[in-house]
């Protein structure tokens, strides 16, 4: 299998691929679900190779462009959501 970077530019390579920065995820959210939701919610998350969090934030965004809702809008104002 071949990389994506030629073995004459590793360096270059290696450069690009560390100034790429993770979004920074600072919100808690804390709820209880029934144990059938989560079982079913770390189900789909394996299925999905992904972890429950990845999963919940997009089945929550998934929802937000479906009915409407400007995420983007809601990074504006801020808050703790409480």
């Amino acid at each position: 299998m071949q990389s994506e970077c030629s073995y004459n530019a590793v360096h270059e390579c290696a450069a690009r691929m560390s100034a790429k920065k993770p979004k920074l995820k600072t919100a808690i959210m804390t709820m209880r679900v029934d144990p059938q939701v989560k079982a079913a919610a770390k189900l789909a998350a394996v299925r999905a190779r992904r972890s429950v969090t990845s999963l919940i934030e997009v089945l929550v965004l998934d929802h937000c462009k479906q009915t409407g809702i400007d995420v983007s809008a809601q990074k504006r104002k801020g808050g703790s959501g409480r």
